[in-house]
């Protein structure tokens, strides 16, 4: 299920990897990329979460859910056009109007996979463990 290249909140390509407790907290945490305390981030989620002090994987997915509810309101209230609706508009219209769809679909998919994730609530050693296929 998890992957080492997958945001483990969203499902996009992981361009890093997210402390669980994050950083600048250095009195309960050594700075280490151990995989004791990162998992694999995308660079929203994991600038979107930024310093916020969440105790867990569903925690975080749980917030960023919440925060991308909010920032995509635009593009979760689309309503979708069939490919009959495009027939008749012109290219750059079309072209417009099939980017929205795409980018409805994309949204709605990592907002299905924070859901699942902070529903499921997998601990660090869980996602390593499924990731390498050792603990």
């Amino acid at each position: 299920m998890f992957d080492r290249y997958i945001c483990v909140y969203c499902g996009e390509n992981a361009e890093s990897l997210d402390h669980i407790i994050p950083q600048n907290y250095k009195g309960y945490y050594n700075r280490s990329y151990n995989q004791k305390y990162v998992v694999p981030s995308c660079q929203e989620c994991n600038s979107t979460l930024s310093d916020k002090f969440l105790h867990s994987i569903s925690e975080r997915a749980n917030y960023l859910w919440n925060k991308y509810n909010k920032k995509y309101k635009k593009h979760i209230s689309w309503k979708k056009w069939e490919k009959e609706d495009l027939k008749e508009l012109g290219y750059n219209l079309k072209s417009m109007i099939i980017e929205e769809n795409n980018n409805h679909d994309e949204i709605i998919k990592r907002l299905n996979h924070l859901l699942y994730i902070s529903q499921i609530n997998p601990s660090i050693d869980d996602i390593w463990l499924d990731i390498d296929g050792k603990p």
